[in-house]
């Protein structure tokens, strides 16, 4: 299989190709083909960055439905789910697969 036929699983791009563990060797993932998608950096750049917010989401989801914290610390927990919520969306609607084709990754913060 030639280089140029490796293409990226989500934008269908040949360039840039990395090999994208879906379970993570910290959570004993494996190189095995079973385990691989293949991403260009863009992609993987998007998928890694996507997983990072939504797990922070899920734990700002948690510590909100906690009742034990004072109002302004409970502000703080909501104020900062509805950022990381428009940061899930704004990631989104800049990394369309059309956008990742002509641009590349792109964000609109410093990670």
């Amino acid at each position: 299989m030639s280089r140029r036929s490796i293409t990226c699983s989500r934008c269908g791009s040949n360039k840039n190709i990395e090999k994208h563990r879906i379970v993570y060797g910290s959570e004993g993932g494996k190189y095995i083909a079973s385990n691989i998608k293949l991403l260009c950096r863009a992609c993987h750049d998007y998928i890694h960055t996507k997983e990072k917010i939504e797990e922070d989401i899920r734990l700002a989801k948690i510590r909100v439905s906690r009742k034990n914290y004072t109002k302004s610390r409970m502000r703080y927990w909501v104020d900062r789910l509805l950022v990381l919520i428009d940061r899930l969306k704004r990631l989104e609607n800049l990394n369309t697969i059309s956008n990742i084709l002509k641009y590349g990754y792109r964000t609109y913060w410093v990670k």
